[in-house]
Parts: C-alpha cells; sequence; structure tokens
C-alpha cells in the first residue's frame, strides 16, 4: 500500500535529515559557490518538479504491472478439500473487508418498510402481468436508510416453475406480505449501473433496453428482486464553506473524499446496502431454503463482486461490465481507488474468494463516462475489453488450478453481448434452482413514473451516507484516544519504548511504504538563490529507480565546517 505521502515524506527525510548529516556543509565563502561540497554538479534543465512527478509516475506503473505477480506472497491457498480451502482464504476476506472499510455494525429489521406517498392507500408501487412492484426502505447501518424496488412474482408467474408449496401457503396467497418466501423461486439483489435507477432496471422506466432489464427478467422467472438504488455519477457543483460555489464533483467522488478519511469506502458503503438485505433474507427463511444471488452491472457489477467476494451466504453471483484486469484503476473514476487493494486482490483474486459458489461473468460492454477535472479527479471510464476479460478470468481459473472439484467459473462471451444477456441470465438463474428460464425478452409498457421522485431518492441517501460519514468523524477522537492508550508518556525512555508499534501502523496501513532498498543518495546540487546572509541550492537525491527527492537548501553564509545547526523543514502541499 502507498500514497503520495510517502513520497512526501521520504524527500523531507532524505534532504534534510541523511543530507544535512552526512555531507560536511560550510559556507558559501569557503567554497565553490555553484555547489554544495562533496556533490556533483546538478545539471537537469527545466522544470524539475515535473521530472520528479514523471519518474514517479514510470516507477509507480511499473509497480502496478508487478502487483499481480507480487500477490500471491499475500496467500496460502489450502486445497486439500473445499473446507480446507474455505479457512485458507478467511484471511483474505478479512483483509478486503478492512480495505472497504467495513466497520459499521448493520442494523438488524424485521422487514422493509413500504415507501407510501400520503395521498397512497396500497404499497403495491405499479403491477405488471408477472409481478407486483414495491417501494421499500430499510435500515444499513447507524441511521443510513437505503431505497429501493422490490420486485414480487404473482401466483401466475410462481406456478410456471413447478415449485410444490403446501396447500395452506396456497389458500392464504392473497393474504401473504410480500416478504414471505413461500412464492419465490430464489432471492434476487440486483444492481444497475450508477447512472441508472431501478425502474429502468425494471423496466417501469424508460432508459434501458428491453433484453438488458435483468431485474424484470429476473422477477418474471419466479425470484424476488430487491433493486438498491446506487449514488450516481452526476456531476454537481457544491457550496463552498466560504462562500460561493467550489469544486464540481460527482455524487460518488463527494461521498468517495470524506469516508475515505474516516477509514470507510462509498464501495463498502454499498456492499453493506446489499449485505444487509442478506440479513433480512436469511432471516426470513422458509422451510425449504431459497438460494441467493446477487447480479449487478457497471458499478453494481463491482459492488456484486465485493459482496459475493466476502459473503458465503450469497450462493451464485453475476458481473456484468465489469470485470478485468485492475492494474489501470488509477483511470477510472477515483471513487473507484481502494487503498491497498492491488497489493492482495486484483478480480482474479476476488474470484477465488467466491469459489465454491458459482461466478457468471458477462463479458459485455461496461458503461462509458468522461468525468471532468473541475475541481475534482478526472477520469475516463469505458467498459472493459472482452479480450482482457478473457484473460483476467483465465488467470482466475489458474490461481484455482488444484482445486478439488470443479471450478464454478462461467465466461459468457458473444459479439454484440448487451448487459444482462440471455445467455448469462439463463446460467446465472440455473445456478439459483435448475430450471428457471429468464422472462420473456418483452418490454413492458407500465406508467412512467415522475422522475424527479429519483432524484429526491438518490439526494435523501446521499444526505444519509453524508450525514453518517460526519458521525463518525465526531466520535473519532474518542476511537483515536482509545487506539493510542498503549502509549507511555511517563518519560520520554518509555515514550520511545511504546511510540514504535505506532509508527508501524502509520507506516504500512496509513502512508504506505515499498520495501525496496534506496539507492545511494548520489547527491547533485546546484546554487540557485542569495540572500544577504545565506545560500540557496536545488538538492537533487535518488531514491529508487526512475524515483529522486528534490528540494530548496537554504544554508547561512557564516557556517563553518563541521557546524551543526537546527534544521527548519517547510514542506509544501
Amino acid at each position: 500500500m502507498i500514497s503520495p505521502f510517502h513520497f512526501m515524506h521520504v524527500t523531507a527525510f532524505l534532504i534534510t535529515g541523511t543530507l544535512v548529516s552526512a555531507i560536511p556543509l560550510t559556507s558559501a565563502q569557503n567554497h565553490e559557490p555553484s555547489t554544495i561540497p562533496e556533490t556533483r554538479e546538478l545539471t537537469i534543465e527545466g522544470d524539475i518538479a515535473s521530472t520528479l512527478v514523471s519518474g514517479v509516475d514510470r516507477f509507480l506503473l511499473k509497480k502496478l504491472k508487478e502487483s499481480v505477480k507480487a500477490r500471491k506472497q499475500h496467500w496460502s491457498r489450502d486445497f486439500s478439500s473445499a473446507e480446507a480451502y474455505q479457512r485458507s482464504i478467511q484471511v483474505n476476506r478479512a483483509k478486503l473487508a478492512d480495505l472497504l472499510g467495513l466497520k459499521d455494525q448493520r442494523v438488524a429489521y424485521t422487514h422493509p418498510k413500504y415507501d407510501l406517498e400520503i395521498n397512497e392507500k396500497s404499497p403495491v408501487y405499479m403491477k405488471t402481468g408477472a409481478f407486483d412492484a414495491y417501494k421499500i426502505k430499510w435500515p444499513v447501518v447507524g441511521d443510513v436508510v437505503a431505497e429501493g424496488l422490490m420486485l414480487v412474482p404473482n401466483l401466475l408467474t410462481f406456478r410456471k416453475t413447478e415449485i410444490q408449496v403446501a396447500p395452506e401457503f396456497t389458500a392464504a396467497y392473497k393474504e401473504r406480505a410480500s416478504h414471505d418466501s413461500f412464492y419465490t423461486a430464489a432471492h434476487v439483489i440486483a444492481l444497475p449501473d450508477a447512472d441508472q435507477t431501478p425502474e429502468q432496471l425494471a423496466g417501469l422506466a424508460p432508459g434501458i433496453a428491453p433484453e438488458s432489464q435483468f431485474a424484470r427478467r429476473l422477477a418474471e422467472s419466479g425470484c424476488r428482486v430487491i433493486i438498491p438504488d446506487l449514488i450516481s455519477r452526476k456531476m454537481t457543483r457544491r457550496q463552498s464553506d466560504y462562500g460561493g460555489w467550489g469544486s464540481e464533483l460527482s455524487q460518488r467522488e463527494y461521498l468517495y473524499r470524506s469516508a475515505y478519511e474516516m477509514g470507510r469506502h462509498i464501495a463498502g458503503y454499498e456492499v453493506q446496502t446489499v449485505l444487509s438485505l442478506v440479513d433480512w433474507i436469511e432471516s426470513h427463511q422458509g422451510p425449504e431454503r431459497r438460494r441467493i444471488g446477487v447480479m449487478g452491472y457497471g458499478e453494481g457489477g463491482m459492488i456484486a463482486l465485493y459482496a459475493g467476494a466476502l459473503d458465503p451466504r450469497i450462493n451464485t453471483v453475476g458481473v456484468s461490465g465489469y470485470f478485468g484486469p485492475r492494474e489501470n484503476i488509477w483511470e477510472q473514476p477515483i471513487s473507484r481507488n481502494i487503498f491497498g487493494l492491488l497489493e492482495q486482490f486484483g478480480d482474479a483474486e476476488l474470484a477465488t474468494l467466491i469459489v465454491p459458489r458459482s461466478l457468471v461473468i458477462e463479458a459485455a460492454p461496461g458503461p462509458v463516462a468522461d468525468l471532468p477535472g473541475k475541481g475534482g479527479a478526472p477520469a475516463k471510464l469505458a467498459g472493459p475489453d472482452p479480450g482482457d476479460v478473457y484473460t483476467e478470468v483465465k488467470r482466475a481459473r489458474q490461481l484455482l488450478a488444484s482445486y478439488v472439484d470443479e471450478i464454478p467459473i462461467r465466461l459468457i462471451l458473444g459479439s454484440g453481448l448487451p448487459f444482462g444477456s440471455e445467455p448469462a441470465l439463463e446460467v446465472f438463474l440455473d445456478n439459483l434452482r435448475l430450471g428457471l428460464k429468464p422472462g420473456p425478452n418483452k418490454p413492458i409498457t407500465p406508467s412512467i413514473p415522475d422522475t424527479t421522485a429519483f432524484e429526491d431518492r438518490q439526494q435523501r441517501l446521499i444526505a444519509a451516507w453524508d450525514q453518517h460519514t460526519q458521525q463518525t468523524l465526531m466520535r473519532s477522537s474518542y476511537v483515536r484516544k482509545e487506539f493510542m492508550k498503549s502509549l507511555n508518556t511517563s518519560s520520554i525512555s518509555s515514550f520511545e519504548e511504546t511510540i514504535e508499534p505506532y509508527r508501524d501502523i502509520y507506516r504500512d496501513e496509513i502512508i504506505g511504504h515499498f520495501n525496496d532498498p534506496l539507492l545511494p543518495m548520489n547527491p547533485r546540487t546546484r546554487q540557485t538563490y542569495e540572500g544577504e546572509n545565506w545560500t540557496g541550492y536545488e538538492v537533487v537525491l535518488d531514491v529508487f529507480e526512475d524515483v529522486i527527492a528534490y528540494g530548496i537548501l537554504c544554508l547561512p553564509n557564516d557556517l563553518k565546517k563541521g557546524e551543526k545547526r537546527p534544521v527548519v523543514v517547510c514542506q509544501h502541499g
């Protein structure tokens, strides 16, 4: 794991600590003024800061490429049995949960609540020939309430599945609540892309082609489908704390920024949203347990992959428009950035956390987005190339080459493949319950809801997660106090002895570091500034291959050889 602050600290340490103590400095009057004694002449021309950035860029791109092979040192997969395999990957699963910031306890609840308008009497939001749609809300963590749709197949749809149910349940069908699972072939959590709405994925509002309305088609197959609303990528100009308008950020980046500082993540928040539904489904399983599936597209595919990797209660996972090599994640929206992820996890490694449960990967074109950098992080989003998807799936299979059973990873490829395609749905449903078939590839003709309600729901969700992060911030001083309780400040020696574990945590988990040995400093200097009583030198040192440290060293002119004086470090940001 590494952060930009790592290079800032290396620069400050080398220039002010090592250089000042290791090189016999004298005043400008006692040596050739163009360089510092015992250093080579600095010959780099132009903007040295840009040279530094370019070198760090090359270094990090190389490290990203090397991370694929380096990940194996963090895994100890035991293929001697299915049980042994599950035990052996638990430490990696726990690490993933930590990276995603799954630190908050989820709220237990009896049932989701129907979201009724003041003038509405029936909880049914919309009826189709195959299912009833409900607007629902459910608690996640703290005071956060998620929102979305629940599609419940009607009795006619359920009968087509030919699943047998006891007569007393059949007689009570009309009296049942929508949360009962007797007339559900399976439970599915369907996740749209960030720029899609639950209504679109359910075919209740325009915007998604009928063949890709996989939430609707899964409900028409006899599954109960819940579709959470995800935070969108919509660009919004934020009001400055100092008056006027500030940066223009995507909704996802806005929540990502503050959550990141608290060790949380917007992706982790949305995984919690999914897992809170899994908690509820599991707590209300009937005599015959119905299987649970999670399927997502684009950003929803990312959340489905993480949720499936973390929770063994999810029986099958479907990922579309997302799976592939992750080494170019730095080009993608910053809200996908997870500190330290690639040290242990690429998508192939995440797939190995899902096994022995089934994983369906659809190599469909992903969402396309161009996020301008107007105070935020610029990014371009393009769906994974089918060839890259194939390569990453192949790598997952190679990681599982010694697995004791058949590897349950299915790749769906095809020219012009839409997301939520027929082949992908067939495999996904077959893994949920043998014999289920996707609903017809035909649009339904519902009355189109007022789309302003979609934006209102989105703003409620943003406000809820933002407030949760701020509440976490308010509690953080108490958390830090508890965390630092082992630091002994009764004496300097006690402090020095007890501070080291905290320094290790700060280095490894906050700033990040590379284990590469530092290169010889090879100091190069050049006089650049001259004041009445001081002389300023540009200083360049070697750090790693392609990486230099660069700064300005200002020396008083009356400094004598061998003389030691205090050093003041001024680090700009």
